[in-house]
């Protein structure tokens, strides 16, 4: 469909299609409120974050209003959509607050399966060939091409250098140097690379 016609149909009925899993209703509803995003994004401060960071939380409370809409509870969309993102946003910022006397302790494993469904671990998705017995290689190598595209389709460019960056056994000060950032933002990155991981 040409994204133009979703400008002419009900709000409610895009939001209905999206849900159903119409990517580019769903695309459109991203685009059309990301300003909405940006603008109470920048209205705070994340403390040691980056201000994507802030609009990253902000994305996801759109994403969870367009999952999670009624239009049977009786509130329009758009007010819908502002409450979650804003409440995903107030929710980085407390979390930021709670955390940041803490040290940086949560940690991506090499040996931790990515999720329940999943055996498989970072280590065998970007393990060289010779990891794995013969007989079973081929099978391997096309389930480490799957999940190396399935992470490439979830992680932003910033997440995916970091994630090699890790992997390459950098530790969270020396991405941090070697990409001018600071730990902070690193590490705000490698939680999100986490919960993506989780999901993918």
């Amino acid at each position: 469909m040409d994204p133009r016609e979703y400008k002419e149909r009900p709000l409610e009925d895009v939001v209905a299609g999206a849900q159903r899993g119409d990517r580019q209703a769903q695309q459109w509803l991203i685009t059309k409120y990301r300003p909405m995003v940006e603008q109470q994004a920048r209205r705070f401060s994340l403390q040691g974050g980056e201000p994507e960071d802030l609009i990253q939380e902000g994305l996801m409370g759109l994403a969870e209003a367009i999952r999670d809409y009624n239009e049977a509870g009786g509130s329009r969309f758009e007010s819908f959509a502002f409450l979650c993102i804003r409440r995903q946003i107030y929710n980085a910022l407390e979390a930021a607050a709670r955390d940041k006397h803490q040290p940086l302790n949560s940690y991506l494993s090499f040996f931790t399966p990515l999720n329940p469904q999943e055996a498989m671990t970072l280590e065998e998705v970007f393990a060289g060939d010779d990891r794995f017995d013969p007989p079973g290689r081929l099978l391997e190598q096309e389930a480490q091409k799957e999940y190396r595209q399935r992470l490439s389709s979830v992680l932003s460019p910033l997440e995916d250098t970091i994630l090699q960056e890790y992997l390459a056994g950098h530790s969270y000060v020396e991405i941090a140097q070697r990409m001018g950032r600071d730990v902070k933002s690193v590490d705000n990155a490698i939680q999100r690379i986490r919960k993506k991981l989780a999901k993918s």
